[in-house]
């Protein structure tokens, strides 16, 4: 074998190798980016049922609201009872009082249930916005990434590369010229 040749096998070999080593590294660095982009679409999901899906009456502002108005209602009923009982109030009184507490409790809740509903409309879009964006980055990122044919192409082009530079080189040493004879 001369070492044209050989140098032609020698380049092929570590063209190829270096070619696929190269496109393996690529698509594994894909997919664990695409991973990664998968795991935080997972993490939106998981942000958007929990708030979405909250009892908006046990938030903290809801609860606190909710409370000075028992108190207010209590304080109230309280003020009603003992004016009945002090200045000969009528029943009627007292019932027109915690009716109109009734009311007030019910435009309460309702106000809650109206923010609850706009809050959920800001959560539905935020959550529409970011699961949209991760769909795209994680369709460019498949789309990135090397198929099996891809590192076969790379493979055999960096063999023909290797090859060829494995031969320009032993032609360059002179390696592979034949010596004409002396006379």
């Amino acid at each position: 074998m001369s070492l044209l040749v050989a140098g032609a096998i020698a380049g092929a070999a570590l063209g190829g190798l270096a070619a696929g080593l190269g496109s393996h590294s690529k698509r594994r660095k894909a997919k664990k980016m695409r991973r990664a982009m998968e795991e935080k679409r997972r993490e939106n999901e998981a942000w958007y049922n929990k708030n979405y899906y909250a009892d908006a009456t046990q938030r903290a502002d809801a609860q606190r609201a909710l409370q000075r108005l028992n108190q207010d209602i209590q304080n109230r009923n309280n003020r009603a009872a003992g004016a009945q009982a002090v200045t000969g109030g009528t029943e009627e009184a007292v019932a027109a009082t915690k009716q109109a507490n009734a009311e007030a409790i019910g435009n309460a809740l309702s106000n809650i249930t109206t923010n609850a509903e706009a809050r959920k409309d800001k959560i539905e879009e935020q959550f529409r916005t970011a699961d949209s964006a991760y769909s795209d980055q994680i369709a460019a990122l498949k789309a990135q990434e090397p198929s099996g044919l891809d590192i076969a192409g790379n493979v055999v082009g960096g063999m023909a590369n290797g090859a060829q530079a494995g031969m320009g080189l032993a032609d360059g040493l002179g390696l592979g010229k034949k010596k004409a004879p002396t006379t």
